[in-house]
């Protein structure tokens, strides 16, 4: 318990840094897909009846396999993270999506459209979990709640993002293209975040892996100190 504390307090006593900016941006990243993805569906909807693809039972449907997905994600996806590990989840999640969307958007018939649009809401409610809980874990508490609401601020972008695009894309391509763009970018965010979303020293320490926990830590704490010209004598033993 003891090394748990004294991981968790090296964590906390570290100043924002780019290690910092990096994890907002990936998370951050994640989430406004998230929601450009979940919103694009009511764009989608009107286009679909229009095509004569859908009909007022199968967007009934649709609607409700996203919702099923959510409450499925939400309910493992603390699990998963607690697990597996906060990187593994988040990535894991991300891949789900982006495989996902990226098949919607070739499906033959509505059908295969209501089931991967259910696998994206498990991936997309399971994304909500992990992200947030990853991210209280890294963000020292002295700011916590202030980059806290700016991850929501960059989310609630969302649905204005997708409608804005939507008028576009579905108006001079198809609504193909809302789904391949979201499952584009999550498997971008997925692919970034294997370089730069590491595993939470504090979930490692709390899994008994405090070498890990500790090598972990120690390269964060090289990296700001070689940004920010500032040593921690406790990252290297030294008083």
């Amino acid at each position: 318990m003891e090394d748990n504390d004294h991981i968790g307090a090296r964590l906390d006593r570290l100043p924002l840094s780019r290690f910092h900016f990096r994890i907002f941006g990936i998370i951050s990243f994640g989430l406004l897909l998230t929601g450009f993805l979940s919103y694009s569906g009511n764009v989608v909807l009107a286009k679909l009846i229009e095509s004569g693809w859908s009909n007022n039972y199968l967007n009934a449907a649709f609607t409700s396999a996203l919702m099923l997905g959510y409450f499925i994600g939400s309910l493992t996806g603390g699990f998963i993270g607690d697990y597996l590990g906060r990187r593994k989840a988040f990535r894991i999640n991300l891949l789900l999506v982006g495989i996902s969307a990226t098949a919607a958007a070739f499906v033959p018939n509505m059908y295969w459209l209501i089931f991967f649009r259910c696998l994206m809401g498990t991936g997309m409610g399971a994304l909500i979990m992990v992200g947030y809980a990853s991210f209280t874990e890294f963000i020292p508490p002295v700011v916590r709640g202030k980059w806290s609401a700016r991850l929501s601020f960059v989310g609630n972008w969302s649905p204005m993002l997708s409608a804005a695009i939507g008028v576009v894309v579905i108006a001079f391509l198809s609504w193909r293209m809302m789904f391949l763009l979201g499952g584009i970018g999550m498997l971008l965010a997925w692919s970034l975040s294997g370089k730069y979303f590491i595993e939470s020293p504090r979930w490692l320490a709390g899994k008994g892996r405090q070498r890990e926990a500790e090598q972990q830590l120690f390269r964060i704490e090289s990296q700001i100190e070689k940004e920010k010209k500032y040593y921690f004598a406790a990252a290297s033993g030294k008083q």
